[in-house]
C-alpha cells in the first residue's frame, strides 16, 4: 500500500491519502475533516498531487506539526523549511513572525514578567534595608535623634546601592567584547533595578528634612515640603533625568546596542560611598580627624576618575573599536549623543568644583592655623 501526502479539500488541511483504488476511483482520507467521507476523484495534475510545503523539509517525511495548519509555530526541532532556522527557531522577518493578537498578549505578558519581578524585589530591598538600618542604628545609638539615624540609614542604603551598581557596570563592561554589539542581561535588569532605588531616595530625603525640622519645632507640612526642594534642587532634577529620560533611553530607544556604555555608566556611582562617609563624620562633628582626610583624598580620586574621566573613557573606547582618533568620534556619531554626554557630564562637573573647595578649605585650616 502507497502512502502519498495531499492537500484536504477543505480548510487547507493536508490529508494522508491511501493509494488502494484504481486512479480515477473515490479514495478514503484519514485526516480530512469528515473521518470516513469519500473523497472525489483528484485530476491528473501534478500541482494537486504535490506534497505540501510544510512537509518538505529536511526531517522526517510526512512528519507534520501538531498545530491547526501548516502556519506552525512551534515546528519540531530539526525540520526546516520557510521561515525556520535548524533546531526550529524561527526566523525574522519570515510569516512564521505573523502572530494573532492573542499570540502577542501572551508573548508580551511573558516578556514583562522578569521586568515586574525585578521591580517589585527593588521595591522590597531599599525601604526594608532601610528601615532595618534606621532600627539598628536606634538600637545602638540611643543618644542619636531621629534625623540623625535616619541620614545614616540613608547614606548606608545609598552606599550598598553604589556597591551593587559598580559590581554591575565591571561585569557588563568585561562580557562585552564589542563596545556597540556586545551585550549582557544586567545592563538591562539593574536599570529596572535602579528604578525603585529613584524613588525611595527621594522619598528618604525628604523624610530626613521632615526630622530635621521636627527636631527643632513643630512646623507645617507645606514649610517641610519647601525647604525640601530648595535643598535638594539638584538631587531632584538628578533623580528626574534619570527616571523620565535615561530609564526610556537605556530600555527602549537604544535597541540592543551600547551595553558597555550602560555598564560604564554604572561604575559611576564608585564614589558615593566615600561622599556618604564624608557627610556622615561631618554630621558626627569628624571634620578633623584622619579618616576624615583620607576619605576626602579618595572621594576626589574615584569622583574625577568614574564621574568625569569616564566619559572621555567612553569615547575612546569607541574611537579604538572603529579605528578612529579621539578627535574624530564625535563626528562620527549621532549629533544627540554628544548633546546627552554634555547635559550627563555638567552636573559632575558642578559637584566636583565642590569637592575641590572643600578640599581647600580642609588643607589650608591646618595651615592657616600654623601661620
Amino acid at each position: 500500500m502507497q502512502v502519498r501526502w495531499e492537500p484536504a479539500r477543505r480548510h487547507g488541511a493536508g490529508g494522508c491519502v491511501h493509494r488502494s483504488s484504481p486512479a480515477g476511483e473515490p479514495r478514503e482520507s484519514s485526516r480530512a475533516l469528515g473521518g470516513g467521507r469519500q473523497t472525489p476523484p483528484l485530476p491528473a495534475c501534478p500541482r494537486l498531487s504535490r506534497r505540501p510545503a510544510w512537509s518538505r523539509g529536511s526531517g522526517a517525511a510526512g512528519a507534520r506539526p501538531e498545530s491547526r495548519g501548516w502556519r506552525s509555530r512551534c515546528r519540531p526541532a530539526g525540520v526546516e523549511g520557510e521561515g525556520w532556522k535548524p533546531g526550529g527557531q524561527r526566523q525574522p522577518g519570515s510569516r512564521a513572525e505573523h502572530w494573532s493578537h492573542a499570540e502577542r498578549r501572551r508573548r508580551g505578558v511573558r516578556s514583562r514578567a522578569p521586568m515586574l519581578l525585578t521591580l517589585a524585589w527593588s521595591a522590597l530591598f531599599f525601604p526594608g534595608l532601610f528601615a532595618l538600618c534606621t532600627w539598628g542604628l536606634r538600637r545602638a545609638r540611643p543618644a542619636w535623634s531621629d534625623w540623625l539615624c535616619a541620614m545614616v540609614g540613608t547614606r548606608l542604603v545609598s552606599s550598598v546601592h553604589a556597591v551593587l551598581a559598580t559590581g554591575s557596570g565591571i561585569i557588563v563592561i568585561c562580557s562585552c567584547e564589542n563596545v556597540m554589539y556586545g551585550s549582557h542581561w544586567l545592563a538591562r535588569e539593574y536599570v529596572w533595578f535602579l528604578v525603585p532605588y529613584m524613588v525611595y531616595d527621594t522619598y528618604a530625603m525628604y523624610l530626613c528634612e521632615w526630622y530635621r525640622i521636627s527636631d527643632q519645632s513643630h512646623r507645617h507640612f507645606l514649610t517641610v515640603f519647601q525647604n525640601f526642594l530648595s535643598k535638594n534642587r539638584l538631587m531632584i532634577t538628578h533623580h528626574g533625568v534619570i527616571l523620565f529620560i535615561l530609564v526610556p533611553v537605556t530600555q527602549g530607544i537604544r535597541g540592543d546596542l551600547g551595553d558597555f556604555f550602560v555598564g560604564c555608566i554604572f561604575i559611576a556611582e564608585l564614589s558615593t560611598p566615600f561622599v556618604s562617609l564624608g557627610k556622615v563624620l561631618i554630621q558626627l562633628k569628624q571634620q578633623h580627624t584622619l579618616l576624615y582626610k583620607v576619605n576626602g583624598i579618595l572621594t576626589l580620586t574615584t569622583f574625577f576618575f568614574c564621574r568625569i574621566l569616564l566619559f572621555p573613557f567612553m569615547y575612546w573606547s569607541f574611537g579604538q573599536e572603529k579605528g578612529l582618533s579621539f578627535f574624530q568620534v564625535p563626528l562620527h556619531i549621532p549629533f544627540a549623543c554628544n548633546v546627552a554626554n554634555a547635559f550627563l557630564i555638567a552636573p559632575q562637573l558642578y559637584w566636583f568644583s565642590l569637592l575641590c573647595k572643600k578640599a581647600v578649605r580642609l588643607f589650608d585650616t591646618p595651615a592657616a592655623k600654623k601661620g
